[in-house]
């Protein structure tokens, strides 16, 4: 058995897609899986960030080189990832709900039959906690829109 838990996420395309593995599943060489987590942060609030509109525009537009071939995520890339520091009750707040609603939608997901309305809802709040977490205000959130 591999590590569990962990998050495994996908080294090429666009955009990047990160699950979470509480099976133990050995991952492939296509896959990078993050574990051993030092922090008292729970995995969904990192798989959260990792599936959300502001990691794939940072990805598409600060670390993808060459946009005309397969883009590939390296390690130094998910090292140098700026993860907010959580540091005040708000921050911690908007943690949580983060991790829940990634857990919602992981819950959601795992059934055969999708809600789609709820999967939207979900996925709207979690990238609306992430926006703020990340403090990006309403001009900046419509321009990052506008590239993914």
């Amino acid at each position: 058995m591999g590590a569990k838990p962990k998050i495994l996420i996908r080294k090429t395309g666009y955009p990047l897609y990160a699950a979470y593995d509480e099976k133990g599943i050995y991952p492939e060489q296509s896959l990078y899986f993050l574990f051993n987590n030092k922090t008292e942060l729970p995995y969904y609030f990192f798989l959260g960030i990792l599936n959300s509109n502001v990691f794939n525009f940072y990805y598409w537009n600060k670390l993808v080189t060459n946009k005309n071939s397969t883009p590939q995520l390296k390690k130094i890339h998910l090292d140098i990832f700026p993860i907010p520091k959580i540091d005040s009750e708000e921050k911690e707040k908007l943690a949580e709900n983060i991790s829940n609603a990634t857990k919602s939608i992981i819950d959601l997901t795992s059934n055969k039959i999708v809600d789609n309305s709820q999967f939207e809802k979900l996925e709207k709040f979690l990238n609306k906690y992430i926006y703020e977490l990340y403090q990006l205000n309403d001009d900046n959130v419509k321009q990052l829109l506008e590239y993914i």
